[in-house]
């Protein structure tokens, strides 16, 4: 059995990470309910407190307050986000992010 040549050094450090790169989910059909904050932050690489505060406060980027719009609910006391796929990529291509998830069909 023959083995497969080992990728050099720049091509590897080229490469993203294969764990990072999974569909996100909520974002397949256009019907798929709203992403959590946690799918968010997962997706980034990011905490969910940063996501948290992107919401609330905004992100600023060059001089420019940019916020992630999402739908925020009280239930039981506490409150939830939810934020669509098509404004994550909003927020996503205004802090200028590279990766941005495929918009649904």
């Amino acid at each position: 059995m023959g083995m497969r040549p080992r990728p050099t050094s720049a091509s590897a450090a080229d490469r993203r990470d294969p764990r990072r790169q999974v569909p996100l989910a909520g974002g397949q059909r256009a019907t798929d309910p709203p992403l959590t904050t946690r799918a968010c932050a997962d997706w980034m690489g990011f905490s969910g407190d940063w996501i948290r505060a992107a919401i609330d406060d905004g992100v600023e980027v060059h001089g420019t307050l940019v916020t992630l719009k999402a739908e925020t609910m009280t239930i039981n006391g506490r409150r939830q986000h939810r934020v669509h796929l098509d404004q994550f990529i909003v927020f996503l291509t205004a802090i200028g992010w590279k990766r941005i998830p495929p918009r649904p069909r």
